[in-house]
Protein backbone atom coordinates (compact mmCIF):
# COMPACT_ATOMS: atom_id res chain seq x y z
CA UNK A 1 0.00 0.00 0.00
CA UNK A 2 3.39 2.13 -0.34
CA UNK A 3 4.23 2.24 2.91
CA UNK A 4 8.47 2.44 3.40
CA UNK A 5 9.07 0.74 7.24
CA UNK A 6 12.64 0.67 8.08
CA UNK A 7 13.00 -1.59 11.11
CA UNK A 8 9.80 -0.24 12.98
CA UNK A 9 9.56 2.81 11.70
CA UNK A 10 6.89 4.33 9.21
CA UNK A 11 9.19 6.60 7.07
CA UNK A 12 6.98 7.52 4.13
CA UNK A 13 4.11 6.84 2.76
CA UNK A 14 2.81 7.47 -0.73
CA UNK A 15 -0.97 7.75 -1.58
CA UNK A 16 -2.80 5.44 -4.22
CA UNK A 17 -5.14 6.37 -6.48
CA UNK A 18 -8.72 5.24 -5.15
CA UNK A 19 -7.12 3.98 -1.68
CA UNK A 20 -8.85 6.46 0.85
CA UNK A 21 -8.45 4.68 4.35
CA UNK A 22 -4.80 4.23 5.42
CA UNK A 23 -4.20 1.66 7.93
CA UNK A 24 -0.89 1.89 9.63
CA UNK A 25 1.12 -1.74 9.63
CA UNK A 26 0.62 -3.23 14.05
CA UNK A 27 4.35 -3.26 14.85
CA UNK A 28 5.41 0.22 13.85
CA UNK A 29 6.73 2.60 16.65
CA UNK A 30 7.24 5.48 15.18
CA UNK A 31 5.86 7.79 12.87
CA UNK A 32 8.66 9.83 10.97
CA UNK A 33 8.67 13.44 10.50
CA UNK A 34 7.08 13.88 6.95
CA UNK A 35 6.29 10.35 7.10
CA UNK A 36 2.55 10.71 5.18
CA UNK A 37 1.87 13.92 2.92
CA UNK A 38 -1.03 13.82 0.48
CA UNK A 39 -1.83 16.87 -1.48
CA UNK A 40 -4.48 15.23 -3.22
CA UNK A 41 -7.14 14.90 -1.34
CA UNK A 42 -6.84 11.32 -1.43
CA UNK A 43 -6.57 9.99 2.24
CA UNK A 44 -9.92 9.90 4.44
CA UNK A 45 -9.38 8.33 7.32
CA UNK A 46 -5.48 7.00 8.58
CA UNK A 47 -5.62 4.18 11.46
CA UNK A 48 -2.96 4.11 13.77
CA UNK A 49 -2.08 0.47 15.30
CA UNK A 50 -1.36 0.89 19.66
CA UNK A 51 2.14 0.04 18.84
CA UNK A 52 2.87 3.57 17.74
CA UNK A 53 4.41 5.47 20.19
CA UNK A 54 5.71 8.61 18.69
CA UNK A 55 4.59 10.35 15.92
CA UNK A 56 6.94 13.16 14.20
CA UNK A 57 7.17 16.55 13.58
CA UNK A 58 4.68 17.28 10.02
CA UNK A 59 4.29 13.31 10.07
CA UNK A 60 0.37 14.45 8.44
CA UNK A 61 1.38 17.35 7.21
CA UNK A 62 -0.81 18.68 4.10
CA UNK A 63 -3.06 15.36 4.45
CA UNK A 64 -5.99 18.19 3.19
CA UNK A 65 -8.97 15.05 2.90
CA UNK A 66 -8.48 14.08 6.34
CA UNK A 67 -11.37 14.52 8.64
CA UNK A 68 -10.78 12.80 11.95
CA UNK A 69 -7.85 11.00 13.40
CA UNK A 70 -7.73 8.91 16.71
CA UNK A 71 -4.67 8.65 18.85
CA UNK A 72 -4.32 5.10 20.12
CA UNK A 73 -3.25 4.72 24.26
CA UNK A 74 0.63 3.96 23.93
CA UNK A 75 1.81 7.25 21.91
CA UNK A 76 4.21 9.32 23.84
CA UNK A 77 4.46 12.45 21.58
CA UNK A 78 3.31 14.08 19.29
CA UNK A 79 5.74 16.57 17.31
CA UNK A 80 5.13 19.63 16.04
CA UNK A 81 3.13 20.46 13.08
CA UNK A 82 2.07 16.60 12.86
CA UNK A 83 -1.06 17.89 11.04
CA UNK A 84 0.16 21.12 9.89
CA UNK A 85 -2.14 21.59 6.52
CA UNK A 86 -5.08 19.55 7.40
CA UNK A 87 -7.49 21.32 6.63
CA UNK A 88 -10.06 19.35 6.78
CA UNK A 89 -9.55 17.67 9.92
CA UNK A 90 -12.25 18.44 11.97
CA UNK A 91 -11.51 16.60 15.63
CA UNK A 92 -8.52 14.54 16.87
CA UNK A 93 -9.49 12.15 19.07
CA UNK A 94 -7.59 10.19 21.70
CA UNK A 95 -7.82 6.77 23.58
CA UNK A 96 -9.32 7.58 26.89
CA UNK A 97 -6.23 5.31 28.37
CA UNK A 98 -3.76 7.74 26.85
CA UNK A 99 -1.58 9.00 29.88
CA UNK A 100 -0.01 11.68 28.12
CA UNK A 101 -2.96 13.72 25.48
CA UNK A 102 -6.64 14.26 26.11
CA UNK A 103 -9.14 15.26 23.72
CA UNK A 104 -11.96 17.58 24.66
CA UNK A 105 -14.78 18.78 21.54
CA UNK A 106 -12.10 16.64 19.36
CA UNK A 107 -9.03 19.56 20.43
CA UNK A 108 -6.15 17.74 21.36
CA UNK A 109 -4.67 18.81 24.90
CA UNK A 110 -1.92 17.31 27.34
CA UNK A 111 -3.54 14.82 30.13
CA UNK A 112 -3.27 16.92 32.64
CA UNK A 113 -5.22 19.38 30.73
CA UNK A 114 -3.33 22.85 30.82
CA UNK A 115 -2.16 22.78 27.52
CA UNK A 116 -3.48 23.28 23.96
CA UNK A 117 -0.79 21.25 21.79
CA UNK A 118 -3.36 21.21 18.58
CA UNK A 119 -6.71 22.50 17.38
CA UNK A 120 -8.48 20.68 14.13
CA UNK A 121 -7.43 23.02 11.24
CA UNK A 122 -11.07 22.33 9.40
CA UNK A 123 -12.78 23.05 12.62
CA UNK A 124 -13.97 26.65 12.46
CA UNK A 125 -16.56 29.36 14.30
CA UNK A 126 -16.00 29.88 18.02
CA UNK A 127 -13.74 27.89 20.93
CA UNK A 128 -13.83 27.93 24.08
CA UNK A 129 -11.15 26.09 26.06
CA UNK A 130 -11.59 24.36 29.29
CA UNK A 131 -10.61 26.65 32.57
CA UNK A 132 -7.91 24.29 33.49
CA UNK A 133 -5.98 25.47 30.56
CA UNK A 134 -2.81 28.36 31.50
CA UNK A 135 -0.83 27.45 27.83
CA UNK A 136 -1.32 27.83 24.12
CA UNK A 137 1.64 25.09 22.69
CA UNK A 138 3.68 26.70 19.69
CA UNK A 139 1.70 26.78 16.26
CA UNK A 140 -1.30 24.97 18.16
CA UNK A 141 -3.60 27.08 16.39
CA UNK A 142 -1.46 27.88 13.49
CA UNK A 143 -3.29 27.97 10.04
CA UNK A 144 -6.79 27.23 11.42
CA UNK A 145 -8.33 29.27 8.82
CA UNK A 146 -11.88 28.97 9.77
CA UNK A 147 -11.80 29.89 13.55
CA UNK A 148 -13.55 33.11 13.99
CA UNK A 149 -13.00 33.59 18.20
CA UNK A 150 -10.98 32.25 20.90
CA UNK A 151 -11.88 32.49 24.72
CA UNK A 152 -9.33 31.18 27.15
CA UNK A 153 -11.08 31.48 30.40
CA UNK A 154 -8.44 30.28 32.86
CA UNK A 155 -4.97 32.26 33.84
CA UNK A 156 -2.59 32.47 30.82
CA UNK A 157 1.03 31.27 31.77
CA UNK A 158 1.74 31.27 27.99
CA UNK A 159 1.46 31.38 24.57
CA UNK A 160 3.75 30.62 22.44
CA UNK A 161 5.84 31.34 19.39
CA UNK A 162 3.11 31.48 16.46
CA UNK A 163 0.64 29.63 17.94
CA UNK A 164 -2.05 31.45 16.30
CA UNK A 165 0.32 32.05 12.81
CA UNK A 166 -2.27 32.73 9.56
CA UNK A 167 -5.58 32.11 11.28
CA UNK A 168 -7.33 34.68 8.68
CA UNK A 169 -10.25 34.52 9.54
CA UNK A 170 -9.84 35.34 13.33
CA UNK A 171 -11.40 38.21 14.71
CA UNK A 172 -11.01 38.18 18.13
CA UNK A 173 -8.67 36.36 21.26
CA UNK A 174 -10.61 36.61 24.84
CA UNK A 175 -8.75 35.95 28.00
CA UNK A 176 -10.93 37.38 30.94
CA UNK A 177 -8.03 36.31 33.47
CA UNK A 178 -5.41 37.61 31.63
CA UNK A 179 -1.76 36.55 30.44
CA UNK A 180 1.57 36.84 31.61
CA UNK A 181 3.56 35.78 28.48
CA UNK A 182 3.36 36.53 24.69
CA UNK A 183 6.16 34.98 22.62
CA UNK A 184 7.30 35.70 19.02
CA UNK A 185 4.63 36.18 15.55
CA UNK A 186 1.55 34.67 18.17
CA UNK A 187 -0.58 36.36 15.93
CA UNK A 188 1.14 36.93 13.10
CA UNK A 189 -1.12 37.16 9.80
CA UNK A 190 -4.19 37.43 11.43
CA UNK A 191 -5.37 40.10 9.29
CA UNK A 192 -8.70 40.59 10.94
CA UNK A 193 -8.10 40.56 14.29
CA UNK A 194 -9.29 43.38 15.77
CA UNK A 195 -9.37 42.59 19.48
CA UNK A 196 -7.22 40.54 22.54
CA UNK A 197 -8.47 41.35 26.05
CA UNK A 198 -6.32 40.45 29.00
CA UNK A 199 -3.19 42.02 27.74
CA UNK A 200 -1.71 44.25 30.13
CA UNK A 201 1.46 46.40 30.30
CA UNK A 202 3.57 44.45 32.46
CA UNK A 203 3.11 41.45 30.70
CA UNK A 204 6.08 39.93 29.10
CA UNK A 205 5.25 40.46 25.27
CA UNK A 206 7.12 40.09 22.09
CA UNK A 207 7.32 43.11 19.67
CA UNK A 208 6.64 40.85 16.50
CA UNK A 209 3.66 39.56 18.46
CA UNK A 210 1.18 41.44 16.11
CA UNK A 211 3.23 41.18 12.59
CA UNK A 212 1.03 42.24 10.15
CA UNK A 213 -2.09 42.53 12.03
CA UNK A 214 -3.67 45.21 10.40
CA UNK A 215 -6.92 45.05 12.66
CA UNK A 216 -4.95 45.92 15.46
CA UNK A 217 -3.69 49.00 14.51
CA UNK A 218 -5.22 52.71 15.72
CA UNK A 219 -7.21 55.10 13.28
CA UNK A 220 -3.89 56.87 11.82
CA UNK A 221 -1.96 53.00 11.19
CA UNK A 222 0.19 53.00 13.82
CA UNK A 223 0.32 49.69 15.84
CA UNK A 224 2.52 51.09 19.13
CA UNK A 225 2.91 49.01 22.37
CA UNK A 226 4.69 50.60 25.79
CA UNK A 227 6.20 53.09 23.64
CA UNK A 228 7.25 50.64 20.77
CA UNK A 229 6.02 51.40 17.01
CA UNK A 230 5.66 47.73 16.11
CA UNK A 231 4.12 48.44 12.51
CA UNK A 232 2.41 50.91 10.21
CA UNK A 233 -0.51 50.18 8.86
CA UNK A 234 -1.27 53.60 7.07
CA UNK A 235 -0.82 54.94 3.58
CA UNK A 236 0.00 58.51 4.04
CA UNK A 237 2.43 60.62 2.21
CA UNK A 238 3.51 62.79 5.52
CA UNK A 239 3.58 60.47 8.41
CA UNK A 240 4.28 61.98 11.59
CA UNK A 241 4.91 59.27 14.49
CA UNK A 242 3.20 60.16 17.49
CA UNK A 243 4.62 62.22 20.39
CA UNK A 244 6.02 60.02 23.33
CA UNK A 245 6.89 57.17 21.28
CA UNK A 246 10.39 55.24 22.30
CA UNK A 247 11.41 53.06 20.12
CA UNK A 248 10.69 52.24 15.91
CA UNK A 249 10.84 48.45 15.90
CA UNK A 250 12.94 46.23 12.79
CA UNK A 251 11.00 47.14 9.64
CA UNK A 252 8.15 48.85 10.95
CA UNK A 253 7.55 51.39 7.60
CA UNK A 254 9.05 48.54 4.77
CA UNK A 255 7.48 49.18 1.87
CA UNK A 256 5.62 52.09 2.51
CA UNK A 257 6.81 53.64 -0.55
CA UNK A 258 3.98 56.10 -1.14
CA UNK A 259 5.51 58.00 2.17
CA UNK A 260 7.22 61.01 1.03
CA UNK A 261 7.85 62.48 4.73
CA UNK A 262 8.52 61.16 7.80
CA UNK A 263 8.30 63.34 11.29
CA UNK A 264 10.46 61.28 13.91
CA UNK A 265 9.59 63.04 17.48
CA UNK A 266 12.74 63.93 20.08
CA UNK A 267 10.94 60.96 22.10
CA UNK A 268 12.42 58.19 19.96
CA UNK A 269 15.40 56.74 21.38
CA UNK A 270 15.99 53.64 18.86
CA UNK A 271 15.17 53.07 15.13
CA UNK A 272 15.50 49.13 14.46
CA UNK A 273 17.55 47.75 11.61
CA UNK A 274 15.57 47.80 8.33
CA UNK A 275 12.75 50.36 10.13
CA UNK A 276 12.25 52.09 6.49
CA UNK A 277 13.95 49.24 3.52
CA UNK A 278 12.18 49.88 0.47
CA UNK A 279 10.27 53.61 1.05
CA UNK A 280 11.76 54.52 -2.08
CA UNK A 281 9.75 58.26 -1.47
CA UNK A 282 11.68 58.70 1.39
CA UNK A 283 15.08 58.68 -1.51
CA UNK A 284 17.25 61.71 -2.03
CA UNK A 285 18.10 62.55 -5.76
CA UNK A 286 20.31 59.94 -5.49
CA UNK A 287 18.15 57.51 -4.26
CA UNK A 288 19.69 57.71 -0.59
CA UNK A 289 17.05 57.09 1.80
CA UNK A 290 18.71 57.61 5.26
CA UNK A 291 17.30 58.69 8.73
CA UNK A 292 19.15 59.60 11.47
CA UNK A 293 22.70 59.23 9.58
CA UNK A 294 21.53 55.24 8.94
CA UNK A 295 21.03 54.29 5.45
CA UNK A 296 17.96 52.29 5.28
CA UNK A 297 17.75 51.63 1.59
CA UNK A 298 18.85 52.43 -1.70
CA UNK A 299 16.70 53.08 -4.97
CA UNK A 300 19.41 54.77 -7.19
CA UNK A 301 20.41 54.14 -10.95
CA UNK A 302 23.09 51.60 -9.87
CA UNK A 303 26.27 51.51 -11.38
CA UNK A 304 29.13 53.63 -9.62
CA UNK A 305 28.00 55.04 -6.23
CA UNK A 306 29.70 56.89 -3.33
CA UNK A 307 27.68 56.48 -0.26
CA UNK A 308 27.12 60.21 1.37
CA UNK A 309 29.20 61.15 4.14
CA UNK A 310 26.82 61.96 6.25
CA UNK A 311 25.98 58.43 6.50
CA UNK A 312 27.26 56.46 10.14
CA UNK A 313 25.17 53.02 9.65
CA UNK A 314 24.23 50.87 6.73
CA UNK A 315 21.50 49.11 7.75
CA UNK A 316 19.95 45.42 6.87
CA UNK A 317 19.58 44.43 3.41
CA UNK A 318 20.21 48.10 1.95
CA UNK A 319 21.65 46.41 -1.39
CA UNK A 320 20.02 42.89 -1.10
CA UNK A 321 19.03 42.17 -4.44
CA UNK A 322 20.29 45.41 -6.30
CA UNK A 323 22.45 43.52 -8.82
CA UNK A 324 22.72 46.84 -11.24
CA UNK A 325 25.37 48.38 -8.23
CA UNK A 326 28.68 47.48 -9.93
CA UNK A 327 30.81 49.28 -7.46
CA UNK A 328 30.64 51.09 -3.64
CA UNK A 329 32.43 53.82 -2.08
CA UNK A 330 31.80 53.70 1.77
CA UNK A 331 32.77 56.78 3.66
CA UNK A 332 35.05 57.12 6.57
CA UNK A 333 32.18 58.29 8.53
CA UNK A 334 30.45 54.79 8.62
CA UNK A 335 31.38 52.67 11.23
CA UNK A 336 29.00 49.65 11.01
CA UNK A 337 27.58 47.56 8.40
CA UNK A 338 25.00 45.47 9.52
CA UNK A 339 22.84 42.05 8.30
CA UNK A 340 22.97 41.25 5.19
CA UNK A 341 23.58 44.94 3.64
CA UNK A 342 25.47 43.41 0.38
CA UNK A 343 23.14 39.81 0.55
CA UNK A 344 22.75 38.52 -3.32
CA UNK A 345 24.40 41.93 -4.43
CA UNK A 346 25.45 39.97 -7.27
CA UNK A 347 26.92 42.05 -10.08
CA UNK A 348 28.32 43.77 -7.13
CA UNK A 349 32.84 43.98 -8.32
CA UNK A 350 34.44 46.36 -5.98
CA UNK A 351 34.06 47.77 -2.67
CA UNK A 352 36.12 50.65 -1.49
CA UNK A 353 35.91 51.54 2.47
CA UNK A 354 37.73 54.30 3.36
CA UNK A 355 37.21 53.81 7.04
CA UNK A 356 39.69 51.71 8.98
CA UNK A 357 38.10 50.77 12.29
CA UNK A 358 34.32 48.94 10.84
CA UNK A 359 32.48 46.99 13.44
CA UNK A 360 33.96 43.24 12.50
CA UNK A 361 30.83 41.02 14.21
CA UNK A 362 28.85 42.99 12.35
CA UNK A 363 30.54 43.18 8.95
CA UNK A 364 30.62 39.50 9.02
CA UNK A 365 27.00 39.62 8.36
CA UNK A 366 26.71 41.57 5.46
CA UNK A 367 26.85 38.76 2.55
CA UNK A 368 29.20 39.62 0.03
CA UNK A 369 29.33 37.55 -2.77
CA UNK A 370 32.81 36.74 -2.22
CA UNK A 371 34.14 34.90 -5.63
CA UNK A 372 33.92 38.12 -7.04
CA UNK A 373 34.31 40.91 -4.83
CA UNK A 374 37.32 43.01 -4.59
CA UNK A 375 37.98 44.81 -1.11
CA UNK A 376 39.90 48.20 -1.55
CA UNK A 377 40.93 49.58 2.05
CA UNK A 378 44.14 51.13 3.74
CA UNK A 379 46.34 47.92 5.12
CA UNK A 380 45.61 47.37 8.71
CA UNK A 381 42.17 47.69 8.24
CA UNK A 382 38.80 46.06 9.10
CA UNK A 383 38.40 45.72 5.18
CA UNK A 384 41.69 43.93 4.89
CA UNK A 385 41.19 41.63 8.04
CA UNK A 386 37.57 39.90 6.84
CA UNK A 387 39.40 39.82 3.10
CA UNK A 388 42.11 37.70 4.73
CA UNK A 389 39.60 35.83 6.44
CA UNK A 390 37.03 35.45 3.76
CA UNK A 391 39.89 34.57 0.44
CA UNK A 392 38.14 38.20 -1.17
CA UNK A 393 40.67 39.88 -3.18
CA UNK A 394 42.16 43.27 -1.68
CA UNK A 395 43.65 45.80 -3.06
CA UNK A 396 45.54 48.78 -0.67
CA UNK A 397 45.04 52.16 -1.59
Amino acid sequence: MGFEIRGSILVGYDSESGVTDVEIPEGVTEINDFAVSDDDYVIRSVIIPESVLKIGRFAFANCRGLKSIRLPKNVKKVGRNAFSGCCSLEEILVDGDNAFYASVDGVLLTKDMKSIVMFPGGKSGDYVAPESVSRVCRRAFGRCVNLVSVTLPGRIESIEFDAFNRCRSLESVDMPNGVEKIEGYVFSDCKKLSRVTGITDDIEMSDTAFNNCPGMADADGFLIRNGVLQEYFGDRETVSIPEGTKEIRRYAFQLHGEIKTVIIPASVEKIGGGAFNGCAGLADPEGFVTVRGVLYSYHGDGGAIAIPGTVEEISDAVFEDRDYVESVVVPESVKRIAAGAFAECGGLKEVTFLSDDLALDEFRNAYFEEETVCFRAREGSTAQRYAQERGIRFVKI
